[in-house]
């Protein structure tokens, strides 16, 4: 999504997993798209109403050979595309006020369509904005914040994990049709350089675990990510316990000579860790593993010739080796052009195709981003 950078009783148990196999009986993701309602007001006048740009949106998608839509509900700085009264959120002044998440819900469902709703997993500008020990700290302890549109909030914070619960319940009461969520792209340090998280709660708790280790040693470093990881097993069961699927979208990092890192690569360096979250018990897997493979972000990195359209199929096949049917796994493709350190790359509509039927030949479950950019650029009906 255009970043350049990269205990419970035994029949509690049974009842997640109960529900969890119940979530996997449902359509499995095959070809499907990402909407942002952002996009929205560059493309229908301000006279159109929700279920037009809905019904209009969804009828290009069908027409486009998509079975799924992933759709951006919450956005951290303008809050829910959908009327919510739940404690410290904020709904989007257009189109969220609109309900264009239940809009595009009925017709997606009426043509036949499953819709994901996508939510940040620690990243709420309300909440961030309103409870500053919540917040992800640096070594100082000051706030970390990467970006200034960016905020922050620590997985082992008890209270933040309290409120990200009542959010997703909040999300399933009001929207019981809904086939499931995602959490998009958690992290907890953006430059991969030690600086998060430093949080009271995450300290506290490191140093339970580890009585004599130091902040910042490779144990540390597992602790860290473990806080994240724990917090997308809270989301799974949640959607679980209401019989729908959960899936996870993040990027899997690749070197300048084509290869993929390491899941521990990537978890040591921001905190995100595949394996771990793929490795959590079946109730708080899950379902589906959404993973970035653009070929022009790191083509925009590190420059060169290895990395070209073609890159994306042939790097999926390390990440089905690596997933290993823990998930399914979805390969997330863009026609978005990446700023990295060897410059801009704004991926041609030829390169954008070649990518897109290469994933397809390859016989791989696909995610595209997204409905706005393939529109603007009129390749929506050239797909194969």
């Amino acid at each position: 999504m255009r970043k350049s950078i990269l205990l419970l009783l035994p029949f509690m148990m049974g009842f997640v997993d109960i529900m969890s196999s119940s979530a996997q009986s449902a359509a499995d993701v095959n070809r499907a798209i990402r909407v942002d309602a952002g996009y929205f007001y560059d493309q229908f006048t301000s006279g159109e109403s929700a279920a037009t740009v809905a019904n209009v949106v969804v009828s290009d998608i069908k027409k486009a050979g998509f079975n799924t839509i992933f759709f951006y509900a919450y956005n951290s700085n303008y809050g829910a595309f959908y009327p919510t009264k739940y404690a410290q959120t904020v709904v989007e002044a257009g189109y969220g006020r609109l309900n264009i998440l239940g809009e595009i819900l009925k017709a997606a469902h009426a043509n036949g369509i499953q819709l994901i709703a996508s939510f940040p997993i620690n990243d709420f500008k309300q909440v961030w904005k309103s409870y500053s020990s919540w917040r992800v700290k640096n070594k100082k302890m000051y706030d970390y914040q990467p970006y200034s549109s960016v905020y922050l909030l620590s997985a082992w914070k008890t209270e933040y994990v309290r409120w990200y619960q009542g959010l997703v319940k909040d999300f399933f009461n009001r929207y019981p049709d809904i086939d499931g969520i995602e959490a998009v792209e958690g992290q907890v340090d953006y430059f991969w350089d030690g600086q998060s998280d430093y949080n009271s709660a995450a300290t506290a708790a490191f140093r339970t675990a580890y009585p004599n280790g130091l902040l910042g040693d490779a144990n540390w470093k597992k602790h860290r990510a473990l806080g994240l990881t724990n917090l997308h097993g809270v989301a799974a069961a949640i959607a679980h316990s209401y019989g729908k699927k959960f899936y996870v979208v993040q990027t899997w990092s690749a070197a300048a000579n084509g290869s993929l890192l390491s899941s521990s690569e990537i978890s040591n360096g921001c905190g995100f860790d595949f394996d771990g979250i793929l490795n959590l018990p079946l109730g708080k897997r899950p379902d589906g593993m959404v993973v970035e493979l653009n070929w022009q972000q790191w083509s925009a990195e590190y420059g060169g010739a290895l990395f070209t359209p073609s890159w994306s199929a042939s790097a999926s096949t390390v990440v089905s080796e690596r997933v290993n049917g823990r998930a399914l796994l979805i390969v997330h493709i863009e026609i978005s052009p990446f700023i990295g350190s060897s410059g801009v790359v704004v991926p041609t509509e030829e390169e954008f195709l070649e990518n897109f039927s290469g994933v397809v030949a390859a016989n791989l479950k696909l995610d595209v981003y997204d409905y706005f950019q393939l529109w603007q650029n009129n390749i929506f009906f050239k797909l194969p």
